[in-house]
């Protein structure tokens, strides 16, 4: 029996997880946009990924940061977004934040030790955040409106202060996302950034398959929080790590190339004492 193809109905898929990563990158250095070692940077407080899920399924273009907001203070936290930006020697075209929702019951959107946003205020919220979001700002690629952008991945972020997001574009110049959703789960392989059309940013950060497969293997129902602080004495120890190399870019029909990625391997570290020790 011989079948036929109609020609019509055949297509070009479009490049996506890492490849997706990798075109982005080569179109942007061919605008002269100027690129590093990494495309993009996550943020991941171990207090919403208490299994490591989320770093060990990056893309190879994407630099992790890993804290715990329990143990590490702002000032921390910022100097370790300026060693990723060192390490990276460029901007990051886009970052994003895993971080625990915001507490339903008193309005705190915990990013540090020593620092708890308060929501009820967009004032002193605004005030809380600009020393974090300016050098965040600072770490992202200067290019066109809509291109470069902060992603603040707490569930639900954006409608616990509908303002919040607006406010912080008008203040910084830049584009933020966020999530509108207070169920949504950072380890289902799918970020909806409710302020932006429910855009999937997932797929910039990290490969789906690998993330719902480290899930699974860890058994049903498994718990991601983790409030308590991790075992430490006079010194907080923070890991940067890059997402392995899949190979040169290619233009392929599917992600299969995706699943084989090595693991996300040491690209530096930072230890820093605690204030006062």
């Amino acid at each position: 029996m011989v079948s036929f193809t109609n020609p019509l109905k055949l297509r070009c898929a479009a490049p996506s997880g890492a490849r997706m990563q990798k075109f982005t990158q080569k179109r942007l250095e061919l605008q002269g946009v100027r690129i590093g070692v990494s495309l993009r940077l996550l943020l991941v407080d171990e207090a919403v990924d208490a299994h490591g899920c989320l770093p060990a399924s990056v893309l190879s273009t994407t630099h992790v940061v890993r804290y715990h907001s329990a143990t590490t203070t702002m000032q921390e936290l910022v100097g370790l977004v300026r060693e990723a930006l060192r390490q990276n020697n460029a901007p990051f075209l886009s970052i994003g934040l895993a971080q625990r929702a915001v507490d339903p019951a008193t309005s705190a959107w915990r990013w540090a030790s020593d620092l708890a946003v308060d929501l009820t205020s967009l004032a002193g919220a605004i005030d809380q955040l600009q020393p974090a979001l300016g050098v965040l700002s600072a770490a992202l690629s200067k290019t066109g409106k809509g291109t470069a952008h902060i992603e603040l991945l707490a569930p639900g972020l954006a409608a616990a202060n509908k303002g919040l997001i607006p406010a912080l574009e008008k203040m910084f110049g830049i584009d933020f996302r966020a999530s509108t959703d207070a169920a949504q789960s950072l380890h289902s392989g799918r970020w909806k950034m409710g302020t932006d059309k429910n855009y999937n940013a997932a797929r910039d950060y990290v490969d789906a398959k690998k993330l719902q497969a480290k899930v699974a293997a860890l058994g049903p129902n498994p718990t991601h929080t983790d409030d308590a602080p991790p075992a430490t004495t006079t010194t907080t120890t923070t890991t940067t790590t890059r997402g392995g190399d899949d190979g040169a870019l290619e233009l392929g029909e599917d992600d299969d190339d995706d699943e084989e990625e090595g693991q996300p391997r040491l690209s530096g570290a930072y230890s820093m004492a605690k204030a006062g020790n």
